[in-house]
């Protein structure tokens, strides 16, 4: 972690600020080494607590999306639903991504277990399809869930 160039003022387009690059390094010295490590450490705790807490974050969501509510409803609970994930720890852009994944999880789940047995398969077959199609998306992570609601039917089918 570079936290020089953390500090350091961004402009518009989102690169560094060079004007503020010596403002920033002298900061840095000031705050020390024990200070540095300190703060490293905490960044690396919260990314590591963020990814072994994204699956309960997972399943939170998935399960707003399977509840039966009015749109008014919906809007209302999903930004405080937002709100709540950022105040449990989540970044914003994780938030994002167990949202957009939560949705996808739901509608495919709900997909699955409305599917209907048209090809007249044995029905053992039938339900061991269903399973597994259960398993496989539970057994993806938040990103690629993510990645997974952005494609459109081709991409999902060639992942």
């Amino acid at each position: 972690m570079n936290l020089s160039t953390i500090i350091n003022p961004t402009r518009e387009d989102g690169g560094v600020d060079h004007r503020f690059t010596g403002l920033a390094n002298e900061i840095v010295s000031r705050a020390g080494d024990e200070c540095i490590k300190d703060l490293s450490h905490l960044y690396q705790y919260t990314n590591d607590a963020e990814a072994r807490y994204e699956k309960a974050g997972l399943t939170l969501v998935t399960s707003f999306f399977q509840v039966e509510m009015e749109q008014w409803q919906r809007r209302t609970f999903l930004k405080r639903l937002r709100v709540c994930l950022q105040e449990i720890g989540f970044k914003p852009s994780k938030v994002s991504k167990l949202i957009t994944a939560g949705e996808f999880m739901a509608s495919e789940v709900r997909q699955i277990n409305t599917a209907t047995n048209d090809w007249l398969e044995a029905e053992e077959a039938f339900e061991q399809n269903k399973r597994e199609g259960i398993e496989y998306l539970i057994s993806n992570g938040v990103t690629a869930l993510y990645h997974l609601a952005r494609m459109d039917w081709k991409g999902q089918a060639e992942a």
